[in-house]
């Protein structure tokens, strides 16, 4: 073989990888990373059990190809629903994240995008209350007593008059429920004081997350991110089984429907939790909702991050945008 023709084939080898990398693989800050829309051969081996709102991994297996189910056109939909919002200044900016909870695929629009997490940290907080309860079992029936305190007009939650009552007892158990149900920020406080910084902070570093503190830019945490909670509670990778399900089954009981729940059936099962934030010298507001959809034999997570000028029309987009999602995650099933 003459040197020029032995050159010819080397460099047709090296095209032939480059495309074929180019197929599965897309660079992003740097990384490779598996499109949205392809297929992986991965397949989840799960503890089979009779829990309601968890689905415990055991092992993951990439030798065998796992039959993802992917609804072609649907990244599509998602992107241009967004793209008309935004141009028609509905919202500023939206972020979608998507993932099969039985396979693992998933899409991303603006996943990268920080936004100011503001209620939705009430879910690493009762993840870490709910740690130390599994060190000490007592605990849920512990009973703790608000008392005054000088910032207490500043943690006064908007969203709900479900609030906890200076005076009064409640058990630990109650408290991590009034958090996530009525988003009450006292008992929130009251959690972050009984749990402690360093559990809390654990809770953040064990997932290999930034610890938000009072030096952190509000806006720090993107969707992608923040799936990360729901995930491990799902595959109870970081809690026990039994306090997972506990937890996944409190935040089912969020009273905040104008979100992700308005865009689905009546009768499915979301266990969730909202966000939002609007400054005093601003009008621009953050509304964020987040959950686990429980479609039937087919469980998903989504996760959905807006700016805009209006609450409920941000409220809208995400029903609409939940709605979509769980239309093309449920056709053909």
């Amino acid at each position: 073989m003459n040197e020029k023709l032995k050159w010819v084939i080397l460099a047709a080898v090296f095209l032939g990888i480059g495309f074929l990398a180019g197929r599965f693989l897309f660079v992003e800050n740097g990384k490779p990373r598996v499109r949205t829309n392809q297929r992986i051969d991965m397949s989840e081996i799960r503890n089979k059990s009779n829990y309601k709102f968890i689905n415990p991994l055991l092992e993951c297996d990439n030798s065998s190809a796992s039959g993802l189910h992917y609804q072609h056109g649907f990244e599509e939909v998602l992107q241009g629903y967004i793209a008309t919002t935004i141009k028609n200044g509905s919202a500023s900016e939206i972020s979608v994240y998507y993932r099969d909870l039985n396979n693992g695929p998933w899409i991303g629009i603006g996943y990268n995008k920080p936004f100011s997490p503001a209620s939705l940290l009430k879910v690493p907080v009762m993840i870490a209350a709910l740690k130390k309860a599994e060190l000490d079992k007592s605990l849920m029936k512990e009973k703790f007593e608000l008392s005054p305190s000088p910032d207490m007009e500043l943690l006064k939650s908007n969203i709900s008059d479900e609030v906890i009552q200076v005076g009064h007892k409640y058990t630990y158990e109650n408290l991590i429920f009034r958090m996530m149900a009525y988003s009450d920020n006292y008992a929130m406080g009251m959690l972050k004081t009984i749990v402690g910084e360093q559990l809390l902070a654990d809770v953040w570093t064990d997932l290999g997350l930034m610890v938000p503190t009072s030096e952190t830019s509000p806006d720090f945490l993107t969707v992608k991110e923040y799936s990360s909670f729901f995930r491990v509670l799902y595959n109870a990778t970081y809690l026990s089984k039994e306090y997972s399900e506990i937890g996944l089954k409190i935040m089912s009981n969020c009273t905040f429907d104008a979100g992700l729940q308005k865009g689905l059936p009546d009768s499915i099962q979301l266990s969730n939790k909202f966000g939002e934030r609007g400054l005093a010298d601003s009008n621009l507001k953050q509304l964020h909702d987040c959950g686990i959809v429980y479609a039937p034999n087919s469980p998903y997570l989504l996760c959905v991050m807006t700016r805009g000028v209006d609450w409920n029309t941000q409220a809208t987009i995400i029903a609409e945008i939940s709605q979509k999602v769980y239309a093309a995650h449920t056709q053909g099933k």
